[in-house]
């Protein structure tokens, strides 16, 4: 067989092209209608709002000037406390607030005048301790001892009082004070004679 090509006539070529054109432009359509914005459904018929007025000026060569305000807190990355070993007037502080520093770096210079004053203090009251210490090793002193009979005897003095009155409580306060006056007396009358 022989093939022989068809050649449609002008006027089935010009109304086969509107055909295909005609589909062309309604199988389109549904596909632009997808990809168009969607309109939202008004809700509220609320008139746009009003014009914002502006004022135009002409641009000119300056310095701008601009002033920005925050607060806040600022908080250190890493804080450290420092307790001193002594108390004192600070003398000299070499380092400034907010300064970085390391280990070993001095801080803060104590004034010396007062670990001064209290090393003298030390000292005298050192002294004052050695002194007593070897006065109670010496022995009594005759004024104690005297003073120590004097306060027996007046002891003995209430005790007898209190028992010629007659009180319990008060015979026991005043039996119980002489006891104690009697046993600190012991031993320094062995010492010294009356």
């Amino acid at each position: 067989m022989l093939h022989k090509s068809l050649r449609l006539p002008a006027r089935a070529r010009q109304q086969s092209s509107r055909t295909l054109t005609a589909f062309g432009v309604l199988a389109t359509t549904p596909l632009f209608a997808a990809c168009a914005p969607q309109a939202s459904p008004a809700t509220s018929s609320a008139p746009p709002p009003p014009a914002v007025a502006v004022s135009v000026a002409l641009a000119r060569h300056g310095p701008i000037q601009q002033r920005l305000t925050y607060s806040g807190d600022l908080v250190a990355a890493r804080q450290i406390t420092v307790l001193p070993k002594v108390s004192g007037q600070i003398q000299d502080l070499p380092v400034g607030l907010g300064s970085p520093v390391k280990a070993g770096d001095v801080l803060a210079t104590l004034d010396p005048r007062t670990t001064q004053t209290q090393v003298q203090q030390a000292q005298a009251g050192l002294v004052q301790a050695q002194a007593k210490l070897t006065s109670m090793q010496a022995g009594p002193r005759q004024e104690d001892v005297a003073a120590a009979n004097a306060t027996l005897a007046i002891q003995q003095a209430k005790l007898t009082s209190m028992q010629a009155q007659g009180r319990a409580e008060d015979f026991a306060s005043a039996q119980s004070a002489l006891q104690m006056q009697q046993s600190k007396a012991r031993p320094h009358a062995a010492r010294w004679p009356h």
